[in-house]
């Protein structure tokens, strides 16, 4: 069977300029309509900016790279479902499959919960379409901006609200937040997700944002840009190649406590 050869790219990525605004205001971003009687109708004080960035296509080198020293890894998962339009099903035939693929690939992970899930495609939505963003089905398009999905305070916030009963003693242990994240077709020829190895990023470098929806208040981590990240992608992805992203990881022994991600542009 012939060897598919790498593919590395040169690609815009899009990261969050710092202002002098965020030393007296909470970088914001609202995704509702403020109200039409409120003085400030802002609906972020966000400012980012384009540079152009080496991201190596790690096709056939995939385990060199794994969640500990890099934030992200990938593995191999066959499914069968295809119904990701139907929330029940969902729910009830897909996730308990991604927790058992979740139990197996990553070390110590004897408590699997999810709290969210999202479909996304790069077409463009119709003008017109109202997205619900409570509801997983509607379809969003990629984020362009280098980002991680959940900061540490949204993370604790999640845990206490969504398992009030177990949080003090899963905040005892080990805490890990993963994204897992899966073309549903075959095989990604363009918008290919970008991840940045975690090792080689600094705290500093990110900047809480708050992410305010109808029903919901979150915080997401944006970053800066650096010129000494190191980006990877996986050219021609197919379905049955999992990737595994961290978010967040309790553990401040590892090399990469996370990774941040972004689409491609094709």
């Amino acid at each position: 069977m012939p060897t598919k050869t790498t593919e590395d790219v040169v690609a815009p990525i899009r990261f969050i300029i710092w202002q002098q605004l965020y030393n007296t205001e909470k970088p914001f971003q609202i995704f509702i309509q403020p109200p039409k009687d409120a003085k400030d109708q802002r609906t972020n004080n966000l400012v980012f900016v384009e540079h152009e960035t080496t991201i190596r296509d790690i096709r056939g080198s995939e385990e060199d790279f794994n969640l500990d020293h890099h934030g992200f890894q990938f593995c191999n998962s066959k499914s069968k479902f295809e119904d990701f339009e139907n929330m029940k099903a969902v729910e009830q035939e897909y996730l308990p499959e991604i927790k058992r693929l979740i139990e197996s690939e990553v070390k110590g992970a004897d408590r699997v919960h999810f709290f969210d899930w999202r479909l996304r495609r790069s077409s463009p939505i119709p003008a017109g379409t109202v997205v619900d963003l409570c509801k997983p089905t509607d379809w969003l398009r990629p984020s362009i901006h280098a980002h991680v999905d959940n900061s540490p305070s949204a993370i604790l916030n999640r845990i206490m609200t969504e398992l009030p009963d177990e949080a003090e003693l899963l905040l005892q242990g080990r805490l890990q937040v993963i994204n897992v994240w899966k073309p549903l077709h075959n095989p990604v020829e363009d918008w290919p997700l970008a991840v940045a190895d975690g090792s080689t990023i600094s705290l500093d470098d990110l900047i809480d944002t708050d992410h305010v929806r109808r029903y919901y208040a979150g915080s997401v981590l944006n970053l800066m840009h650096r010129p000494d990240y190191k980006w990877y992608y996986l050219s021609q992805q197919n379905k049955d190649e999992v990737l595994f992203i961290k978010n967040f990881d309790s553990d401040d022994s590892v090399k990469a406590s996370l990774s941040t991600c972004c689409v491609r542009e094709p």
